[in-house]
């Protein structure tokens, strides 16, 4: 996750092939760009994700929009978000209503490997009581 005053540090600070794929892709640290980079066997070698001001704290929600299935951490780079945020912002990128679809899309396999210094107890009661809140407002008032 990289802020945008901080991209060309970071595109300079990558190997050279990275570092033009990065580039050839546009990439300057907008926010909510993400973008898969591929490694030598052409599988996923690691995501790079835009912060835009880097003032977002929940900014990580957008990598699970989009990122393929498997395990991820998160690295910060130019921008001050606190381990929660970073933990709790993934979780709301995770969240889906699919209450009334009659074929509910296959959930992703995405595990968030836990940011160091993050509480997860109160994370994940902050993540639930906001779904829960989010459920009530997509549901039908007959429905509940």
């Amino acid at each position: 996750m990289v802020a945008e005053d901080r991209a060309s540090a970071f595109l300079e600070a990558l190997d050279a092939p990275k570092a033009r794929w990065l580039k050839l892709q546009g990439f300057k640290g907008q926010a909510g760009k993400l973008i898969l980079v591929p490694g030598p066997d052409g599988g996923l070698a690691e995501a790079v994700l835009g912060l835009g001001d880097g003032t977002d704290p929940l900014a990580s929600g957008h990598a699970p929009l989009t990122l393929p299935e498997g395990d991820y951490s998160l690295a910060v780079h130019g921008a001050n978000i606190a381990p929660d945020d970073l933990a709790l912002g993934w979780a709301m990128g995770s969240y889906k209503f699919d209450e009334y679809k009659s074929a509910p899309p296959k959930a992703k396999n995405l595990r968030l490997v836990w940011p160091e210094g993050a509480n997860r107890k109160r994370v994940l009661a902050a993540a639930e009581a906001i779904w829960t809140a989010r459920d009530w407002i997509a549901m039908p008032a007959s429905d509940m």
